[in-house]
């Protein structure tokens, strides 16, 4: 199953990651059905919720977005549009540049065409870029395409404290 999982996501959403171990999915409930249950009724699969434990890293999008965490959920609404990611345990993020990040853990939230919109990071929150460096216990970042069409960060909140050190250019 791991590896139909890893088929179908990367197939839908242009996603490569690769699953160490895989959690088991909680049964339905008794009386009223369970969000975690498929709905098969139409004889296609939709999924509701994918669980993933024992790591999990994946490759995201045209850039080559790197992440990974000890356990990940990934929530579904209609016809498979991914609508949430809660990364939980060692959470890191890398792009083909030099930029890194890491958190405890992330909350991503996707818009229609699966496209990241939010990131809501919590504990030990830390980037780093050839710009700069920034650390705090909390941060929100706001995603948007720019006139390229390319997803980039839009703007940056925390409400704790936080540092924030710009490099310096010789």
């Amino acid at each position: 199953i791991q590896k139909d999982i890893s088929d179908y996501v990367s197939r839908k959403y242009g996603i490569k990651f690769k699953v160490a171990a895989m959690g088991t999915l909680p049964e339905a409930a008794a009386e009223k059905g369970s969000a975690e249950a498929p709905d098969t009724t139409s004889g296609q699969l939709f999924l509701t919720a994918v669980n993933l434990t024992g790591g999990m890293n994946a490759v995201m999008g045209r850039n080559g977005f790197k992440t990974e965490a000890q356990s990940a959920r990934f929530e579904f609404g209609q016809a498979n549009q991914l609508s949430n990611a809660k990364l939980s345990g060692a959470v890191r993020f890398a792009s083909d540049s030099t930029a890194r990040g890491a958190a405890d853990e992330a909350l991503l939230t996707f818009a229609p065409e699966n496209t990241l919109k939010v990131a809501d990071l919590k504990g030990n929150v830390a980037f780093a870029s050839a710009q700069g460096q920034f650390n705090s216990n909390d941060a929100k970042i706001q995603f948007a395409k720019n006139e390229s069409g390319q997803l980039e960060p839009q703007s940056l909140t925390s409400t704790s404290q936080a540092s924030l050190v710009s490099a310096v250019s010789a």
